[in-house]
């Protein structure tokens, strides 16, 4: 019987891609496959045109870098209607 972990490496590699990055340090501790594909560049590629297909139009995607950490945020200066400021959000660690 075949096991989640039996996937392709492309297959699996978008079934994570899309979901969220909040997800994502979660997902590393699935299986040691699928933390080691978290860690490749292609599949962190992807990670990101999908997150920031997510973006609204008026949000724009960052990578930001701290304390040797990388995260991907959104930023918002623009703000929404009255109600909305402008904002910075952490998305997800990368790595």
């Amino acid at each position: 019987m075949a096991t989640i972990s039996d996937l392709s490496q492309d297959l699996a590699e978008e079934i994570l891609s899309r979901l969220p990055l909040t997800f994502l340090r979660k997902i590393r501790f699935t299986c040691k496959k699928w933390n080691d594909l978290s860690k490749h560049r292609s599949f962190t590629k992807k990670q990101i045109s999908v997150a920031k297909k997510r973006q609204s139009k008026d949000c724009q995607a960052m990578i930001m870098v701290m304390n040797y950490r990388v995260y991907l945020t959104s930023v918002n200066l623009l703000g929404t209607g009255s109600n909305v400021y402008p904002s910075i959000k952490r998305q997800g660690t990368l790595m």
